[in-house]
């Protein structure tokens, strides 16, 4: 029993991960993009010009996340599609992409340099010279297959780049679950705030869209798979609360942030300003001085501006958590 509980939470956890890089694709949509949810791969971004398809692979085992291969269950289906939808590499539109937290394996079977995994090998592959043991691999791989058809009729070295080991990526060390979703939760928070609203309305946000990716993905009907830019900004609209929620325009003169810099204080013109106005005066003023002080009520984004403003600044910063320490009088009074 205790078996099959951990089987079920494998699976739901790879699924969620899954969603979560589909979330993260949907924010990143730009203007004639269009996000696909379990059509061909995992998900795929279209467009007139490009078609990327995505195969995401999870594992959370106990001795850690397991290697992948491009023997790995999966990978090889994935490459076969490809081959396919890509008219045999023809068709330029089309790419794949392999991306896996975990690390990448020794290919069994091979005979690449020093033991290299075939990932590492593919990518110095695409730019020298020599193919012979990346050619002797693919043909054992995918002997039964088109793909495998095509390599017997020993194609040149640049046809064997450019209509597969260049099209064909792996990303290896993706960020965890847990990364994942810290990453897409700051996102979230500066589109709230460019859109007028407070940046920990995100916190409320990335279940609801998470959800709507889930709802989508799973839908029996294709043509449901399907989000685009406007679904987006309709989504992130509608998970608005009603009460609590104000906008920009509406701010209060009490809500509004403020930064001081030593004795000086600096109001800002808007309650949620223009971040790329606030981090450059931020910026221009952490130039001049030595403490900078961001204060105001929560949701404001203070701690928004200070991550872009450590970006922007560049080199090493540690954050401090006192808040746990303020139940402290003597504490207190010395912070």
């Amino acid at each position: 029993m205790q078996q099959r509980h951990h089987q079920a939470d494998h699976v739901l956890r790879a699924y969620r991960y899954q969603l979560l890089h589909a979330l993260q694709e949907w924010i990143d949509l730009r203007s004639g993009q269009l996000l696909l949810l379990e059509i061909d791969e995992d998900h795929a971004v279209e467009s007139d010009a490009r078609a990327e398809n995505t195969q995401i692979k999870f594992s959370d085992a106990a001795a850690g996340a397991r290697a992948v291969s491009l023997r790995t269950p999966g990978v090889v289906e994935a490459i076969e599609r490809y081959w396919r939808q890509s008219q045999e590499g023809t068709d330029a539109r089309h790419t794949l992409l392999c991306l896996t937290h975990a690390k990448a394996a020794r290919e069994r079977g091979s005979r690449l340099p020093e033991g290299r995994a075939r990932h590492i090998y593919c990518r110095e592959c695409a730019r020298r010279a020599d193919l012979s043991k990346e050619r002797a691999l693919l043909s054992d791989i995918f002997k039964h297959s088109p793909l495998g058809d095509w390599l017997k009729s020993n194609p040149s070295d640049e046809d064997l780049r450019s209509r597969l080991l260049k099209r064909v990526e792996f990303v290896l060390g993706a960020p965890d679950d847990a990364s994942l979703q810290s990453h897409i939760r700051e996102r979230l928070g500066m589109i709230y705030l460019a859109k007028g609203h407070f940046e920990t309305t995100a916190d409320t946000a990335l279940p609801v869209l998470l959800d709507k990716v889930f709802v989508a993905a799973s839908s029996k009907d294709t043509a449901d798979r399907r989000l685009t830019l406007a679904d987006l900004h309709r989504s992130i609209e509608e998970s608005i609360p009603r009460v609590g929620a104000l906008t920009q325009a509406g701010l209060s003169q009490h809500a509004r942030p403020e930064t001081g810099v030593g004795v000086t204080s600096l109001q800002l013109q808007t309650g949620l300003s223009d971040r790329s106005e606030a981090v450059a005066g931020l910026t221009s003023e952490a130039l001049q001085n030595q403490i900078i002080w961001l204060y105001g009520p929560n949701g404001v984004g203070k701690s928004t501006l200070a991550k872009l403003l450590g970006k922007s600044l560049g080199g090493s910063w540690l954050v401090c958590e006192s808040r746990p320490f303020l139940a402290d009088p003597d504490i207190r009074l010395s912070l």
